[in-house]
């Protein structure tokens, strides 16, 4: 996730008395609108500070989010995007993209985890797909003289 190297996030991260929260929470804002694919963007420090933005009342937190499957799996996989599909309280399938946070040093900040809804991923690929399965259609139909040009 880009995110996960903005030098904003990393300065909130590493200081506690950091006063962008809300310039983190406008770029979170800008990202959700700007792509309404995305349902929530969450972030937590690894001192149990949490920025959330979205369908909060959608987003199950907890009281120590560290222990949560998600937050363990993105500092084990380190640099890899951890993708998982999950419900969230509305019952309604979302795909969750977590990337554990680091800073320049490589020491450990938190982890990052992006939403997505997952049925306009499916519509999405479905889309992709068809424009696939048209365009090998329309090519086998075209003699093959005309695609070669003998």
């Amino acid at each position: 996730i880009a995110l996960a190297q903005s030098k904003e996030i990393q300065t909130y991260a590493q200081n506690d008395h950091a006063n962008n929260k809300d310039t983190i929470h406008q770029l979170f804002d800008t990202i959700l609108k700007s792509h309404p694919d995305f349902i929530a963007i969450l972030f937590v420090t690894k001192d149990g500070r949490i920025l959330k933005t979205g369908m909060d009342e959608e987003m199950v937190t907890s009281t120590d989010m560290m222990a949560q499957e998600w937050y363990k799996e993105a500092i084990l996989k380190s640099n890899t995007p951890i993708i998982k599909s999950t419900k969230n309280n509305s019952n309604q399938v979302v795909i969750s993209i977590s990337q554990e946070i680091k800073g320049e040093d490589g020491q450990h900040l938190g982890v990052i985890r992006l939403d997505v809804d997952y049925q306009e991923l499916e519509k999405y690929v479905k889309v992709r797909w068809i424009r696939w399965f048209l365009k090998i259609t329309l090519f086998i139909r075209v003699p093959l003289e005309t695609v070669i040009g003998s």
